[in-house]
């Protein structure tokens, strides 16, 4: 049997903020879950800007170079599985450090929640 956990980070970069890659939002996944197998990206607020690029690194480097945010957007087509993106990496305590490549100057707030989905094998 599988056990799921899901953890949230909340990305929030104010109006103002200067283009470029920022490496800022962190967050260690649970310890006592096994592996990371997914990822989703929900926007809140889109900084009045094109969208963003966002990668993913862990304490072992680069998972994900950073892509257009569609890549992770949950737009809920198909099985569980299917309608976020894919990520095999240890939980375990592993930190991940969110890249985010804002392509210009925050015109307004942006803000999304990026998921990670957890599980552990039973």
């Amino acid at each position: 049997m599988s056990k799921l956990k899901y953890q949230r980070l909340e990305v929030v970069y104010p109006a103002g903020t200067t283009a470029g890659e920022k490496s800022d939002h962190q967050i260690t996944l649970d310890n006592t879950m096994k592996n990371c197998v997914a990822v989703a990206m929900y926007p809140i607020a889109d900084g009045g800007i094109d969208p963003v690029r966002i990668g993913v690194r862990d304490l072992s480097g680069v998972v994900q170079e950073p892509t257009h945010q569609n890549d992770y957007i949950d737009n809920g087509f198909g099985d569980f599985y299917g309608r976020k993106k894919p990520m095999g990496i240890p939980a375990e305590g592993n930190k991940i450090t969110l890249v985010v490549d804002i392509p210009e100057v925050l015109a307004s707030d942006l803000k999304f929640d990026f998921v990670f989905i957890l599980q552990n094998e039973d």
